[in-house]
């Protein structure tokens, strides 16, 4: 089983590997840039983009600067839950009663165990939703013994160097030469923003529909094309929007993805020498949050065996120099048996914060 998901990489082209790698690492080049950044003929590499698309091997997200438009903070809930339940019959319930909440922007399940990112405006919107989360859970006789834990992680005092960047965990199991300096993360910038009415319409647009080039938003939106590749620059120039590439895990052949929850000694908190040092940063690694005393990291491999090789290095660097105040809590969700309650949709919490109307 195992060697089979591995051939799924193994058996890609040449080019195949290239084109995705290009695409995921620096998904703001145009087609016709990325084509001579990789080499390639723009002919080669528009048949091979064309030919990963339409089978699924990655979308495309457009990630709002939350924090810039009025958001305070990010937040990891995970939870355990009743093994008597079904994934498929936890889905059914909470998919209209929980992951309905414009906070939670990603959601996925497996046999005991989920967890979601969620973006709100304040503390207190986090806990209102986590009171009815366990509120549901409880009515429905999901919720084993323990309460969800939620880890909060406010922009201001916190640092999320790594935020769904898929790039070196595919460029390690692929061979891709990554460029060191390769910007990842969500940008430390929380400076307020002022956004006009039609600006907001297009923040909108571009969050909910990141596949739509300027054109097809500006019909969608009955708008400009003028209007919007306007707005559309302007954001990008000012860091308001990032956009990301996500690879399919499952048809490349990643069997397991890890939540680990770190947290630090009291006694010697996270500090900038290991953020500096990147053993938190490992190429598995696709999202870190950290703060003084917390560390949430989610991570992608592809078997038992590549999990155990990468993980436990870094828990014994963090334990041999006295970082941790308890043995990490590491959740591991096997990705054939995952569940999506929810995509990554930024597009509610969007609407939410700059407070649109009418969509």
């Amino acid at each position: 089983m195992f060697v089979h998901y591995y051939a799924m990489i193994s058996e890609m082209s040449k080019n195949e590997k290239l084109v995705l790698n290009g695409l995921v690492a620096f998904p703001d080049l145009n087609d016709q840039h990325l084509a001579a950044k990789l080499g390639l003929r723009y002919s080669t590499f528009c048949t091979v983009r064309k030919k990963l698309r339409d089978r699924d091997y990655y979308s495309t997200v457009k990630i709002p600067i939350i924090q810039r438009l009025g958001a305070e903070m990010f937040a990891v809930i995970y939870t355990e839950f009743n093994p008597a339940i079904s994934v498929g019959e936890r889905a059914e319930i909470t998919r209209n009663t929980v992951e309905v909440f414009d906070e939670l922007v990603y959601s996925v399940g497996e046999t005991h165990k989920g967890f979601s990112l969620n973006i709100a405006r304040n503390y207190s919107d986090i806990c209102r939703i986590n009171d009815i989360r366990i509120g549901t859970f409880a009515k429905a006789g999901i919720l084993d013994r323990q309460h969800p834990t939620a880890v909060q992680f406010p922009f201001y005092l916190s640092h999320i160097p790594r935020f769904l960047d898929y790039a070196p965990v595919l460029a390690s199991k692929t061979g891709f030469d990554l460029p060191r300096d390769l910007p990842m993360g969500m940008p430390s910038d929380s400076r307020p923003v002022e956004l006009t009415a039609s600006e907001k319409k297009v923040m909108y647009g571009l969050v909910s529909n990141p596949e739509m080039n300027d054109r097809e938003l500006a019909n969608h939106l009955g708008m400009s094309r003028h209007i919007i590749s306007r707005s559309r620059k302007k954001m990008e120039s000012e860091n308001l929007i990032i956009r990301k590439r996500i690879p399919n895990m499952l048809k490349l052949g990643f069997k397991v993805m890890t939540l680990s929850h770190i947290r630090f000694n009291p006694r010697k908190p996270l500090d900038d020498a290991l953020l500096a040092s990147g053993v938190l940063q490992d190429p598995a690694t696709i999202l870190l949050a950290t703060r003084k005393y917390d560390c949430i990291a989610i991570s992608a491999y592809l078997d038992y065996e590549d999990y155990r090789q990468m993980h436990t290095p870094m828990v014994q660097y963090l334990k041999e120099n006295d970082y941790l105040a308890e043995m990490p809590e590491t959740s591991k969700y096997m990705i054939p048996c995952m569940v999506t309650m929810k995509d990554i949709a930024f597009g509610p919490i969007v609407r939410k914060i700059l407070a649109i109307d009418g969509e």
